[in-house]
């Protein structure tokens, strides 16, 4: 049985706001077309592989001025990031689709951030 471990949260720079990141989640589709056959099967004509997206959870520690990181990412939503590492993995071209900032009271920001890939994930 593998014994379980508290890892430290992973820094991710997303432009000038470094997020402690805590979580991640990726996800992706694709969409296809489809056309109705004289049998009543479906068959598809095409498909069109949409950017992947990638939502970074975390903290943004910021001692002076901890809302700053938030006012960042809200001025650069819909910008892009030209490169974000996270644990061994790059992803390139990123554009912020959306985010969610919480002010708890606490000496830091909870943060989520989603943004899209539109190029190919690679290794760092």
């Amino acid at each position: 049985m593998a014994a379980l471990t508290i890892r430290k949260p992973e820094i991710v720079m997303l432009n000038m706001t470094k997020i402690y990141c805590e979580s991640c989640k990726i996800t992706g589709v694709t969409t296809y077309y489809e056309e109705a056959t004289a049998s009543d099967y479906p068959y598809m004509t095409h498909k069109c592989k949409k950017a992947a997206r990638v939502t970074f959870t975390g903290r943004i520690y910021d001692e002076e001025k901890p809302m700053r990181g938030a006012m960042n990412i809200a001025n650069n939503n819909g910008y892009q990031i030209n490169q974000i590492i996270y644990r061994g993995i790059k992803f390139e071209n990123c554009v912020i689709v959306g985010f969610k900032i919480e002010d708890n009271g606490i000496n830091y920001v909870t943060a989520s951030v989603t943004v899209a890939v539109p190029n190919i994930i690679k290794f760092a």
